[in-house]
Parts: structure tokens; sequence; C-alpha cells
């Protein structure tokens, strides 16, 4: 026992989900995983109530686990069944609550499909390195076109989608149809030829290029070479709208834009009416209201105009003088009332002392004035007349003469 332990500590012990995640780790790391093509029986095939299959590949020797979840299921997409050959793409993960390897399966075809699947993958990787599908070169879509140039089969189911689209969302552009075949051995070059001709229409904006959905072989014309050349030197843009969402062809990744439908790709070129009249209803308002407000404002700058006009006017200073005019006569005719006033009090006061200082009073006391009536000089002293000068007496009452003895 001893022994064991000892073996034990000479090396590193790792739990059970420390290497299952190393496994899957190393899984998904290696690009050759993550993208393989696996040709095989089904066998074991089963569909959950989640809408996902299981089912497991095999061949004469070897036996591989499969999931293939509902998001990668199409309308065009064959159901597993046993004892079928199929061919599957997808990647290699480690499901590590069993520690098996599976593969998630992306896509599943019959045998003779896988061909189709491996002539699509080699002219994207060609067209890829070619530059076909880069972004730099795509053209701008034109938001109102007023020429539509189409490019479809005149029967097409897809065409009247389109049609009832544009009457519905933008009436006044107008359809070119470029008739052509959009299936079969014929197609590609029809097709081509219809881009090339509405690329000569000098009133075309843009063109759609469209077909309905199918399976894989029914749209093996949009994976031609033909096909893409002419969408590639197209100088108009091209929309495409080939197939339902979950299809793409070599057609989607050349063109300018991809829709997911035909009805999509219509939209997409075409202006919605009503979102157009809303906005022009959004506008008319906007203009009601800034005119609303301009008016106001103008309404504002001309009171305040008319308030200072009013202010400066003549006629405003010239009553604005006369009243002070008014109010400093008031005022003055108020200060000489009481100047006056304060005069007469003065007077008064001054006529009080005067009388009370007259000589007239002492006189109507018995006293008398004496001044020489000739010269008027006042006598108050016996020396200041001589003998027989006339001298003015005045009393109280009056004045009479006296002779000095």
């Amino acid at each position: 026992m001893d022994k064991l332990f000892a073996e034990h500590e000479e090396h590193m012990v790792i739990s059970v989900s420390e290497i299952t995640q190393y496994l899957s780790d190393t899984l998904y790391e290696d690009p050759f995983f993550r993208n393989i093509w696996v040709r095989g029986e089904i066998t074991n095939a089963t569909r959950a109530n989640s809408g996902h299959w299981y089912f497991s590949l095999k061949d004469d020797q070897s036996l591989i686990r499969c999931a293939m979840f509902r998001g990668s299921i199409t309308h065009a997409t064959p159901q597993p069944q046993n004892g079928k050959q199929m061919i599957a793409h997808g990647r290699l993960e480690l499901y590590k609550q069993r520690g098996d390897v599976q593969m998630i399966v992306e896509e599943i075809t019959d045998v003779g499909l896988g061909e189709l699947y491996q002539k699509f993958l080699a002219l994207q990787r060609e067209l890829q390195e070619l530059g076909y599908f880069a972004a730099e070169r795509k053209q701008a879509i034109p938001v109102s076109p007023n020429v539509i140039g189409v490019v479809t089969s005149k029967d097409a189911a897809a065409l009247r989608d389109m049609i009832r689209t544009w009457r519905l969302r933008w009436p006044l552009a107008k359809i070119l149809l470029a008739h052509t075949l959009v299936q079969g051995a014929e197609a590609p070059a029809g097709i081509a030829a219809a881009i090339k001709a509405l690329n000569e229409q000098p009133d075309v904006d843009v063109i759609v290029v469209a077909r309905g959905g199918g399976s894989l072989e029914d749209l093996w014309a949009f994976n031609d070479r033909l096909v893409a050349d002419a969408i590639y030197a197209s100088q108009k843009p091209i929309v495409s709208g080939v197939g339902h969402e979950v299809d793409f062809t070599i057609t989607d990744f050349v063109a300018d834009l991809r829709a997911a439908t035909p009805t999509a790709a219509a939209a997409a070129v075409s202006l919605e009416r009503s979102a157009v009249l809303q906005e022009l209803e959004d506008l008319r308002a906007e203009f009601i209201g800034l005119f609303g407000v301009a008016a106001v404002r103008r309404q504002n700058d001309l009171a305040a105009l008319q308030r200072r006009i009013e202010r400066e006017s003549p006629r405003r200073r010239l009553a604005t003088l006369a009243q002070q005019v008014d109010d400093a006569e008031s005022a003055l005719s108020q200060t000489m009332a009481r100047n006056v006033a304060l005069l007469k009090e003065r007077a008064a006061t001054l006529a009080a002392r005067m009388d009370a200082l007259s000589p007239l009073r002492v006189l109507a006391r018995g006293y008398a004035v004496v001044s020489l009536a000739q010269t008027g000089a006042a006598v108050t002293s016996v020396n200041d007349a001589a003998a027989d000068d006339t001298l003015s007496i005045r009393v109280a009452d009056g004045a009479f003469a006296a002779r000095k003895l």
C-alpha cells in the first residue's frame, strides 16, 4: 500500500472534469475538427420534442454520435432516415457529461447533393480570394429609386410578391422586368444576360435579382460563375433576394446587398409610403410649431418695440415735462407762500420791536423832542440853541413852535 501511494506522488493526479475539459479544448482549437464533412449511414435517428435531431453516422468499421439542433434545420433540410447514406457538415465537440466525442451537425444532405456543396464551397473560396465579396467594392443602394430593374421569371410567384410589396409601399416606382429562367441548365446564362441588359438601361437605378425558395438543386443557378461574374461587373447596384432567410447562394455574397427573401428585397429598394407620409406630417407639425414660435417671438418683439416707442415718444416726454413744470410751479407756490408767511411774521416781529423802541412811545409818556426849526438839529442841551432861536417842540399828538428866551 505504501508503495502504491509513493507511485501516485510521482505523477500529477487530475480530476475527470479536468481531462474532459482538456479534450474539449483540444477539439475546439484544432481547425480541422471545426469544419468537417463526414459521409456515413444514418442510424439511431430520433427527433426530440424540442425539435433537435439526434442520430449516429456509421460505416463498416466505426460509429460517431451526432446532434443537429433546431436552429440548423430548414425547410430544405432532409430528414435523417435510418439506413440512408448522407453527408453531414459540422464540427466535433466533446459531450463532457458522458465523455463522448460527438459531431454537431450544421447541414445534412443526401450523398448526391454533397457534390453540389463541394462545388459551392470551392467557388466560394475562389471568389473570396479574387475579392468578389470585398466590402469596399459594394455599391450603395439608393433609398428611393425611380426605376427598379428586376431579374426573375415573369411567371414566378416571387415577382407577384414583389409587385404587391411595391404597390403597397411606394407605387410611384417604375418596375422594369428582365425575364429569364431561374432554374435549370440554361438559367445561369439567362440570368447573366438579364443583368447585363438592365445595366444598358440608363434609367435603371437598382437591380433586384430574385427567386423564391427551393432546394439546393432548385437554387443552383444562383451559384454559377456566370451569374457571379455578371453581378461583379454590374455598374448598377444589385440586391439579391434569392430563396428564404436560411438559404445562401454565391449571388448573395457577390451582390451589393443580400435580402432574406424576394419580398424583403422589394422592401429594401422602396420607401414605405406610410412612413413618408408620417415624416411629412411630422415636418408639417414641426414647421407649424416653428412658425408659431417665430410668430410669438415677433409679437413679443413688436410689443417691446411699441413700449420703447411709447417710452421715447416726444408726446410722452412733453407730458412728463409738463407734469414736472406743474410740480415745480406747485412747489414754488408753496415755497413762496411759506416765505411770505415767514417774512410777514418777521416783519410783525420787527414792527413790534420798532414800535417798542419808537420815540412816540416816549412822547406818549409826556416827553417831547426839541429841535431847531431851521436846521432840524436835535436840541439836547441848553447850549444847543441861542436866544431867540425858533424851536420845534414835538409831543405825542403833534408839534408846535417856540422861542428860546
